[in-house]
């Protein structure tokens, strides 16, 4: 198998469009140490510059996979769909064709951000009082919601006791139920961070569960031990070591295989508590596993599909826990799920498959709860615990479904964004006919942009109501990965897209919220910074060359001197003794804001035509599930 397209029918427009695409893939450098992939590949061990579409003969460009640096030295694997792999590729595709900057050269492009859990403190701690012991709990349940339904409050308090207990003091206790409480505040002081001394609590706590996990736990698999490593995975995704958090959550996945839980059979032979509590384990970890091997490219496990009656199998949680927003959750994730092994399968993403991956996401949004499809004003002003811990599930489990359509539609944004590079580079003026296979690619194009700008969208606006926690380990993955095809598509843009433009800043504004207490945030902005120099010299650079042609035809003949002093106008305000005093009625100068605000606005975005109305950043609630009320 050769580096070139296989057509169907051949047209005219098929071989443009593949040979211009193929042509732009094949000159991007190639010259990164570690961009051996995995995945994609032909029996030569070669990629194919595109994948042909059988349904519409578009062909979009392959994913592929990355080997990066771990903090130890040692290479780790990122799939073809991570952002990483895709910030590598729109790296290689910007440098060919803007050349060489800070953003295409960063001196990090080849390893992966890992920051060691800090060490354990060598003084002692004061336990936490009732409050700050509260708010820790508190947090941890506002930052997990939608993600995680491992545990209660009222089990968090009863495993911890009428006071917080150190180890060494558990002779009344069970040693792995206090190491899950004890995660719980890890968690909640990690996401806090209100203070020095609660991240020095997150470290001490996760050492004391940790602890726990493996003094010989290993070897007995239970639930609880389940329910300890998908914490702790959880936690190591938010102190940035993604690649422990991995194992973590392989880890916690066989265990819940030993014990069966994947198995739909034997769940009708179990009392109804310990069924729930097996089916709420299991939905934590599918969700967790779906989201984190999704974000890295690594979906190595994949959740079985379960029979309809028995997937809303939870019927007495809905009052006890956050299940009314980890069950649709984990609907979502088992759409998702089905989805990528379809994709595997096929090993290419035509528009008919999308096209059907979507609409399945529709039915979903469709379905979900009205508390998951409004959020009120009244909701949003009252910042009890209770609101703010549905405010953020809500937010967590629209932004994974913005993401999962991100996901899928993103081929076909960079099928499209390679098209217009393409066409600047060739310096086409004949524009080619448009077959009804390629509108139907980019209307998918224009849904990827339309799903990434409501995701950041709508991030922003939960900062800016001060509901966002400035540590989630998720959004801070979601946010980027929008945030970069969005500047992509900026890059490739002719003028300015305004709503496209706003949307990109407003990513680097959350993940700048983010980068107090995450690295990766942190690393995430500085990348989307740089990518937003490289824009605005690109914009220049465009200038330039409309001028370079336009000079050729038309001189530019009349130029005022800046440095020249100010002429007397005041003959310009003499006014006739009829004219009456100066009122703001009859003023010599009109009000410009006045005179131009009738004026309708034009919208120059022509990545995304799409409807987006956005009033105090309400969402279509019947296209993506949620929207916020300003009544």
């Amino acid at each position: 198998m050769s580096d070139s397209c296989v057509y169907m029918d051949s047209s005219a427009y098929d071989r443009l469009q593949c040979h211009r695409t193929s042509s732009l893939l094949q000159s991007l450098p190639n010259d990164g140490t570690f961009n051996n992939t995995a995945d994609g590949q032909d029996e030569n061990g070669k990629h194919p510059a595109c994948i042909p579409d059988p349904t519409n003969r578009t062909r979009i460009p392959t994913d592929r996979s990355r080997m990066l640096l771990s903090s130890k030295g040692e290479k780790v694997y990122t799939g073809g769909r991570s952002s990483l792999s895709y910030l590598d590729f729109v790296r290689k595709v910007i440098r060919g064709y803007a050349g060489a900057s800070s953003f295409t050269e960063a001196g990090f492009k080849d390893s992966m951000l890992e920051i060691d859990p800090s060490p354990t403190i060598s003084e002692v701690l004061p336990e936490p009082d009732e409050e700050q012991r509260k708010g820790f709990i508190e947090t941890y349940f506002e930052a997990s919601s939608a993600i995680l339904d491992l545990v209660s409050r009222e089990e968090v308090y009863a495993y911890l006791g009428p006071s917080s207990v150190r180890l060494g003091e558990t002779h009344r206790y069970n040693p792995s139920e206090l190491a899950i409480a004890h995660l719980v505040l890890a968690i909640g002081s990690q996401c806090r961070g209100l203070s020095p001394s609660d991240l020095a609590y997150a470290s001490r706590y996760f050492a004391q569960g940790q602890q726990v996990a493996f003094n010989g736990l290993l070897c007995d698999p239970s639930m609880n031990m389940v329910r300890l490593f998908l914490l702790m995975a959880f936690y190591l995704l938010g102190a940035c070591h993604r690649n422990a958090a991995c194992m973590y959550l392989g880890i916690a996945w066989k265990a819940a295989n030993t014990l069966g839980l994947h198995n739909k059979d034997h769940y009708q032979f179990l009392a109804r508590g310990e069924r729930n509590f097996r089916l709420r384990t299991w939905k934590s970890l599918c969700v967790m596993n779906t989201i984190v091997n999704s974000i890295l490219g690594r979906l190595e496990h994949s959740c079985p599909p379960w029979p309809e009656d028995r997937r809303n199998d939870t019927a007495d949680l809905q009052t006890q826990l956050g299940g009314h927003t980890v069950n649709p959750a984990y609907e979502l994730c088992n759409i998702i799920d089905g989805f990528e092994r379809t994709l595997g399968k096929e090993r290419c993403n035509t528009s008919t498959l999308t096209e059907k991956y979507l609409h399945d996401l529709r039915r979903w949004s469709q379905s979900l709860p009205t508390e998951l499809r409004h959020i009120s004003s009244i909701s949003i002003t009252n910042s009890n615990f209770e609101n703010r811990e549905h405010l953020l599930g809500a937010v967590q489990v629209t932004c994974l479904y913005y993401f999962a359509v991100v996901l899928a539609t993103r081929p076909f944004l960079t099928s499209n964004i390679m098209l217009k590079i393409g066409n600047c580079t060739t310096k086409s003026s004949v524009a080619a006919p448009e077959p009804d296979g390629t509108r139907t690619s980019v209307h998918l194009a224009q849904v990827c942009v339309a799903s990434a700008t409501y995701m950041v969208k709508m991030s922003q606006a939960a900062m800016e109501t001060g509901y966002l926690l400035r540590n989630m380990c998720h959004l801070k993955a979601w946010i980027f990965a929008s945030g970069l095809l969005l500047g992509f598509a900026l890059f490739a843009e002719e003028g300015i897209a305004t709503e496209t433009d706003e949307a990109f800043h407003a990513a680097r504004s959350v993940l700048l919220y983010l980068s107090v207490l995450s690295p990766q945030a942190n690393r995430y902005h500085e990348i989307l910074t740089s990518l937003s120099e490289v824009i605005n010299h690109q914009r220049l650079r465009r200038v330039e060359e409309r001028r370079r042609i336009t000079s050729q035809f038309v001189d530019q003949i009349l130029n005022f001197d800046t440095h020249l002093p100010g002429i007397n106008q005041s003959y310009l305000n003499r006014r006739s003794e009829n004219d009456g005093p100066t009122t703001e009625e009859n003023h010599d100068t009109p009000d410009l804001d006045a005179t131009f605000s009738s004026i309708p606005s034009l919208d120059v975005d022509n990545s995304a035509n799409l409807p987006m109305q956005w009033d105090a950043f309400a969402i279509d609630g019947q296209t993506f599930g949620m929207y916020m009320d300003s009544t």
